[in-house]
């Protein structure tokens, strides 16, 4: 049962966070988002497991572009229609739940693209060969949320060692829907089962709402934290135990082991790797 708590003043994560800020890479002259800003040190194997993209059967082959068919205003001065025109220039996550959607990974878009595929490869690196806007028979993959599909492999594979451990589950204030005009809290925290996790896609309680899954979440004794941040396509996984680590890389998804040190951003494609 999901259950609202409170956060410890000196919270392992929360402090991590603040003294691993992003905003503060540039001036320690660090390029990029890196994992360690994510993720709290002390954990021997980190994975990141990239959301699964889709492909439309229906619409296959066609060279119509998701922001060709964005109706959008033409006033180039609006914030908002900028922002919107931006999005969509990049890649739709809609139609990820149609039937005709079937899943494609990121290596097979990397061989269509003649792309080297390895841990740095992001939506960026495929929207050079889209000219900006990814074509209507592909979508994905989601941002800051796992699919219910996703999360059926994760619980799987938890489900093995961790089904009797307790979990808290954290949000950021950007996953939370205000319910009115109520101000929202900076950081929210909940308790439960691992069963819990699918819930936050449909949660509503309160002078909030949530649909998407957690920022970060982990068992009551830290034997790996998992992180899928607002607006990352790929979820991290940082972790001592290595059987958890073998059953993902095993698992229908799609992972590479990383560092503390390697960069997240959509900056950071190296084909060299």
């Amino acid at each position: 049962m999901i259950k609202q708590v409170e956060i410890p003043q000196s919270d392992w994560l929360s402090e991590h966070l603040k003294q691993n800020s992003i905003s503060k890479n540039a001036d320690k002259g660090i390029e990029g988002t890196r994992v360690f800003n994510l993720i709290p040190k002390g954990y021997s194997s980190i994975l990141k497991i990239f959301h699964w993209m889709h492909v439309n059967s229906e619409q296959l082959p066609n060279d119509i572009k998701w922001d060709d068919i964005t109706e959008l205003k033409k006033d180039k001065n609006d914030v908002w229609e900028k922002l919107l025109k931006e999005s969509t220039l990049s890649y739709s996550t809609l139609g990820t739940e149609n039937s005709n959607a079937e899943r494609i990974s990121w290596e097979t878009v990397s061989t269509m693209l003649g792309v080297k595929f390895n841990s740095t490869i992001n939506p960026n690196v495929f929207l050079k060969h889209f000219n900006n806007s990814f074509p209507t028979w592909l979508f994905g993959a989601e941002e800051g949320t796992l699919t219910e599909r996703e999360i059926s492999i994760v619980l799987e594979i938890l489900n093995t060692n961790y089904a009797n451990s307790n979990f808290y589950f954290h949000f950021e204030l950007l996953k939370l829907i205000p319910s009115g005009l109520n101000p929202l809290p900076e950081e929210l925290r909940f308790s439960g089962d691992i069963q819990d996790l699918p819930r936050f896609l449909s949660y509503e309680k309160g002078p909030f709402s949530i649909w998407m899954t957690p920022d970060y979440f982990w068992p009551e004794r830290r034997e790996f934290c998992f992180c899928t941040d607002y607006d990352m396509p790929y979820s991290i996984l940082a972790t001592n135990d290595n059987s958890l680590i073998d059953n993902f890389m095993n698992s229908e998804l799609e992972c590479f082991e990383i560092n503390y040190d390697d960069r997240l951003d959509f900056g950071s494609y190296n084909e060299s790797l």
